[in-house]
């Protein structure tokens, strides 16, 4: 039988088994209020989210209240400069530390397939609160009580993660308050990195808006071509690159460096002079390519392979590209009008810049502008051009013109007197002439500088079977001028020269002008000479004389309308060599000069053998060489 006192244990120990299962349901409806709580707080702490430097060490000290944490890992970006925090509880030892970061790299390895050690700035590293007793357990080794939760939302790219070490094992509850407390911090880091992208996004358009209002303002400040494209290479270094080059490209395909501008002030002095010798050969494959196919290059960062494919074996433009030190490249050609005029390199050298797609789209950008404005000024000299052409040809009409027509004049009153002899009259007679003669010519050369002007150059090109008679005729027409000089003409033409087709009026009227021009220059006493030479598809005629040479900084002008040099601006009205260039040209030929200083000149120009076409109809009727009065006057030179 069980006596009373048994009774009387058994029922104390029932009553206080009830009472410890009610104080433990009671400490569980505790503990669940502060988890909601915890959580309500949480959740306001999201939703003003003052950003992870402050919302994530909060959150992580809210969640210790409710969990009892020995250490935390928080993990945002996963990328080689990924941000580390740490937190360990007060009083517990680094080797419960290593633990938890051990996990947390492991957990990154399986998750994230490649990530390396996690390393932690001290200064990122955070205390949490001193363990209570009650709160730790009873061993004193570490524990793996680890929860590892990556930072993702709507099964998105995982953007980060958050590991929790448990004081002690953590049950269902724990790991469901910590799913919640995870989800609500992704989601607000992921609204926050929305919003962060979007004022970064219209804090950048609204840069690249006042960059391009800038350059608007720069290259439009001027309206000569070489000053706009400077200006827009101070523009860009430093704002834009470290270093700025910019090359013109010519009708002839060649490439002619202009603009060469470093950030560095020691570099400017150092390599300027280097880059101009090597000229557009330091960025040549890319460069080039930039300028045939009018498309721009983008090397966000430059490799070794790249470079020594840009240096092309030259020692010199390897040596300057080390020198140079280029990182990063944007090349995009100037376009206009479907014309590529040019090409502008920018590089970053040593400021840590890396051109991205997006730069690359706003120098398209600035190119356009910076070519529309070269555009307009070199419209704009064109105009300047045309009208000073104007103002030379009505200097040119009212003096030239006046002073033969007043010779005229003078001439026809002379010969109302009675009184003079018939020698007086005849002379003049022929004076009259001339003068009516010389206006007639300068119709001409006006006339046919218009049609040049206008590209309706009017050629008939026939068959011509011998040349050697054209310039016979050619050399005696200019052979009255020359024997006032005592000037010796000859001619090197071979017997077998081939026929060439062409407008013989024409060719004759190259040939006066270039003798003409020949005779003016040449001393007295000096000698001149026509010679043919043949070759594959063509003739190339030449006249030399052995005159002063001309200096080479007027070689350029030579073929310019209206251009003289100033020694010899009463010589000549600037038209001979303009439209002689322009006949050549109108027969698909090419008219060039070669000359130095004290060596004379020699002109050279090219007529095809092959029939060509004039308008829209081929001409291959035979000529003899012999201008006829169908084929107009026989010397305009």
């Amino acid at each position: 039988m069980i006596g009373r006192g048994q009774r009387k244990k058994g029922t104390l120990h029932k009553a206080r088994v009830e009472l410890d299962k009610r104080g433990g349901r009671i400490a569980d409806l505790e503990r669940a209020q502060s988890r909601i709580g915890h959580l309500y707080e949480i959740s306001k702490l999201m939703t003003r989210f003052p950003g992870t430097d402050h919302a994530v060490p909060e959150l992580v000290a809210l969640v210790a209240k409710t969990v009892p944490l020995r250490n935390a890992i928080f993990i945002l970006d996963l990328t080689d400069s990924t941000p580390v925090f740490v937190w360990n509880a007060v009083g517990e030892g680094e080797d419960r530390l290593s633990a938890a970061k051990s996990h947390a790299e492991n957990a990154c390895r399986y998750l994230f397939r490649s990530h390396g050690p996690l390393e932690h700035d001290r200064n990122l590293r955070r205390e949490l609160p001193k363990l209570r007793y009650e709160d730790s357990t009873a061993t004193a080794e570490p524990r793996r009580n680890f929860v590892f939760i990556p930072l993702v939302v709507d099964a998105g790219r995982i953007f980060g993660a958050l590991q929790l070490g448990g004081a002690g094992p953590l049950n269902e509850q724990d790991l469901g308050f910590i799913n919640a407390v995870v989800n609500q911090l992704a989601i607000a880091i992921d609204r926050q990195a929305g919003m962060d992208a979007k004022q970064l996004e219209a804090e950048v358009s609204a840069n690249e808006q006042r960059l391009l209002a800038e350059v608007s303002v720069v290259v439009g400040a001027s309206l000569h071509y070489s000053e706009i494209l400077a200006a827009l290479a101070r523009f860009a270094v430093p704002r834009l690159a470290d270093l700025c080059i910019i090359d013109e490209l010519h009708d002839d395909g060649s490439v002619l460096r202009l603009q060469v501008v470093f950030a560095d002030p020691q570099k400017q002095v150092d390599l300027v002079d280097r880059l101009l010798r090597v000229a557009s050969g330091s960025y040549q494959f890319r460069h080039v390519k930039a300028i045939t196919s009018g498309i721009p290059i983008l090397v966000p960062k430059m490799t070794e392979s790249i470079r020594e494919g840009l240096a092309v074996d030259d020692p010199e433009r390897a040596s300057v590209l080390h020198a140079i030190g280029v990182e990063s490249m944007i090349v995009v050609p100037l376009v206009t009008r479907g014309r590529t005029m040019g090409v502008v390199v920018l590089a970053a050298l040593g400021s840590g810049r890396r051109f991205s797609r997006r730069d690359l789209d706003l120098v398209q950008e600035i190119a356009r502008r910076t070519a529309a404005a070269t555009d307009n000024a070199q419209l704009y000299a064109q105009a300047q051009r045309a009208t000073l052409a104007r103002e030379n040809l009505l200097a040119i009409v009212s003096h030239d013109m006046k002073s033969l027509l007043s010779s005229i004049l003078m001439g026809l009153a002379l010969l109302k007197n009675p009184d003079r002899d018939r020698r007086q009259w005849q002379v003049h007679l022929e004076r009259t002439e001339r003068s009516a003669r010389r206006m007639n010519r300068l119709i001409d050369d006006l006339l046919d500088t218009a049609s040049i002007d206008a590209g309706r150059l009017s050629i008939q090109p026939q068959l011509v079977t011998d040349m050697r008679v054209l310039i016979f005729e050619s050399l005696e027409i200019a052979r009255p001028s020359a024997d006032r000089k005592l000037i010796y003409l000859r001619s090197d033409v071979p017997f077998d020269l081939p026929a060439v087709f062409a407008d013989a009026a024409r060719l004759q009227q190259v040939l006066g002008n270039l003798l003409d021009n020949a005779i003016k220059f040449t001393p007295q006493g000096g000698t001149i000479s026509v010679r043919a030479v043949p070759s594959p598809g063509s003739v190339t005629f030449s006249v030399e004389d052995s005159g002063p040479g001309i200096p080479q900084e007027e070689l350029p002008h030579l073929f310019d309308r209206f251009w003289q040099a100033a020694r010899t601006a009463t010589l000549g009205r600037g038209l001979g060599l303009f439209i002689a260039k322009g006949i050549i040209e109108a027969h698909t030929g090419k008219l060039w000069v070669e000359s130095e200083l004290g060596s004379g000149s020699r002109f050279f120009f090219t007529v095809p053998t092959e029939p060509i076409v004039a308008g829209s109809i081929p001409v291959a009727t035979p000529h003899s060489g012999r201008p006829t009065a169908k084929d107009g006057p026989q010397s305009r030179a």
